[in-house]
């Protein structure tokens, strides 16, 4: 129960709201003295938790000759007013906070941290867009929303540069056009960690670094010359897997099969 107790929380029901709702819904209809009997709720508050559930349209209740019964709504009905309610909010938000003066940014580097956070923060990017999109990223980081997002940019846009690491050397992908990078184990051997690296229409950039799930942080910024870094840094990898995959064996006679000899940049004849 206490799991569902912290969802329920965070959509704005309070402790007592989201425990009498979970009691009537795995117990059915009863009074409020029942319900504060099944849930340790004590009478004195019981019957104002009732109608503030009653009034947000939670519960429903019924007169039972001299007893008030009261029932739990099914759960889809509650997940649609809370999606209501929430759409409503952000559309009020949205239109509100159009009504201030945007501020400009400045070229100041932004830290980001949280896996979901850097992950909205690609959407947000790749969506807005104008342009071109520079993008490299694990197959691991590759959600569907993100996915959906960057094939929907290639139709779009058609400028948009997609370089994929798999670690399993699958590339199970939605996206049509991308440039398989390999190496990947020498590379996570290298960093230690998975990265996404975003640059859009040259003006804005995103690296992070994802250790795993549960590690994750990265960069934002409009910075001119990190933006510029870090497109010329995407580029220069298509650049090289063009090559390599232009040449085929002959780059594996005079590196070696697992492309080894080739990352000894310091090995200048």
């Amino acid at each position: 129960m206490d799991k569902v107790i912290r969802i329920l929380k965070s959509f704005n029901f309070n402790e007592s709201e989201a425990k009498a709702y979970i009691t009537l819904f795995q117990h059915g209809p009863c009074s409020g003295y029942e319900l504060s009997k099944m849930s340790g709720i004590s009478r004195s508050k019981i019957y104002n938790i009732l109608e503030s559930l009653f009034q947000k349209g939670y519960v429903s209740n019924t007169q039972d000759g001299k007893v008030l019964l009261y029932r739990s709504e099914p759960i889809e009905h509650i997940s649609r007013l809370i999606k209501t309610s929430v759409e409503d909010g952000l559309d009020m938000l949205q239109e509100s906070m159009s009504n201030f003066e945007k501020t400009i940014d400045s070229e100041q580097i932004w830290n980001i941290k949280g896996y979901e956070n850097i992950i909205n923060k690609c959407i947000d990017l790749i969506e807005s867009s104008k342009k071109e999109i520079l993008i490299q990223v694990w197959s691991d980081d590759l959600t569907d929303r993100l996915e959906e997002i960057i094939v929907k940019k290639q139709k779009e846009l058609g400028r948009v540069l997609v370089i994929i690491y798999d670690s399993e050397d699958n590339y199970n992908t939605k996206i049509k056009k991308f440039y398989k990078h390999g190496f990947e184990k020498n590379k996570i051997a290298d960093t230690g960690s998975r990265w996404i690296t975003i640059t859009i229409d040259s003006e804005e950039m995103l690296h992070a670094s994802i250790k795993n799930y549960n590690v994750a942080k990265g960069i934002y910024t409009k910075n001119k010359g990190m933006v510029f870094f870090a497109n010329e840094y995407v580029k220069h990898d298509a650049y090289c897997l063009r090559l390599i995959d232009a040449l085929g064996d002959k780059v594996k006679d005079v590196f070696g099969e697992n492309m080894e000899g080739i990352r000894d940049v310091f090995a200048i004849n």
